[in-house]
């Protein structure tokens, strides 16, 4: 087994589409650093090449590269030059797999309402402008793309929320200022006489809700300038993992928990669900009843590792 016969699997089968489990050459390569050829791979070995090798930390990729190892080793079954598929029946690597890996060996740390004060407390650099990307994603804006693209006409200031795409997000009073004051012509103004280092603030089009120290409008200046925001916090507050999609998904896990009235019984019943069944009416409508456009499936899938994590804590 070998890259050779990978680039005719795919050529044969026509697959175009999630070809990197066999494309970007990681598996062979590992497959060399332990001294092993594919057919000899334990259980152990693909779980160690999954997580520790790939490094993969989400479902969806870790069901693209199943996938396409399946296949191949199916294709390599019927032309005799493989025994038994091991994605078939030994290794076992689905979302509770990915779960328990993630909860032994992965710090998974969430914020909550109150060290997220903390840190507006300790914030020594643009404290507004910084606080207001903070508050912006844990409170739902979904990704640093939306919000350095968010526009003046998506702010109902009156009603509270923010207006993305075909969702409503409710902002907090404190966000809601925040948001205001970016907004009005000093704020610019204000910014560039605070930096100190030459840096004119302006809004880079028309109808843009926030203002960015550059003269040239482009996806990576816009996003850069915000994740740095992000990565001073992370760097001056010693908070790892302090990013736009950790505090969305702290945002997310608070709602959740204040939804179960703070009741972390309550909590981990809800998103552990009963073996077999894909429903839970009680999640949907308090999933319904948000502006998180999450389904319910999905959110069992994403805070697994930190249900069980409370399991282990809890015994």
């Amino acid at each position: 087994m070998n890259r050779e016969l990978a680039e005719e699997f795919l050529a044969e089968n026509k697959l175009t589409g999630n070809t990197f489990p066999l494309t970007n050459g990681k598996l062979f390569a590992y497959g060399e650093m332990i001294g092993k050829s594919l057919r000899e791979f334990s259980e152990e070995d693909f779980i160690c090449f999954f997580f520790d090798y790939v490094k993969i930390n989400n479902i969806s990729t870790l069901n693209a590269y199943r996938t396409r190892l399946r296949q191949f080793w199916d294709w390599l079954e019927k032309k005799g030059l493989a025994g038994e598929n091991p994605f078939r029946n030994r290794v076992r690597l689905d979302a509770d797999t990915l779960a328990a890996y993630m909860a032994r060996r992965v710090e998974l740390c969430y914020y909550d309402d109150s060290l997220v004060e903390r840190v507006m407390e300790n914030l020594r650099e643009d404290e507004k402008y910084t606080e207001l990307v903070i508050r912006a994603f844990y409170e739902g804006i979904g990704g640093v793309r939306e919000l350095a693209y968010l526009r003046r006409d998506q702010l109902d200031f009156g009603r509270g929320e923010i207006r993305l795409g075909n969702r409503r997000m409710l902002m907090s009073p404190r966000l809601s200022r925040l948001l205001q004051w970016i907004c009005a012509p000093e704020a610019a103004q204000e910014l560039s006489r605070a930096g100190g280092r030459g840096l004119t603030y302006q809004r880079l089009c028309q109808e843009d809700a926030l203002v960015f120290p550059c003269s040239r409008d482009s996806e990576r200046n816009r996003k850069q300038y915000l994740q740095r925001k992000l990565e001073r916090v992370q760097r001056e507050l010693k908070l790892p993992g302090f990013t736009a999609r950790r505090l969305y998904l702290s945002g997310l896990l608070q709602y959740l928990y204040k939804a179960c009235g703070q009741d972390q019984e309550r909590f981990v019943n809800l998103l552990s669900g009963h073996k077999g069944k894909h429903e839970n009416r009680e999640l949907q409508e308090i999933v319904a009843g948000s502006w998180y456009p999450v389904d319910p499936i999905r959110l069992r899938h994403m805070f697994r590792p930190y249900l069980l994590q409370v399991g282990e804590n809890q015994q």
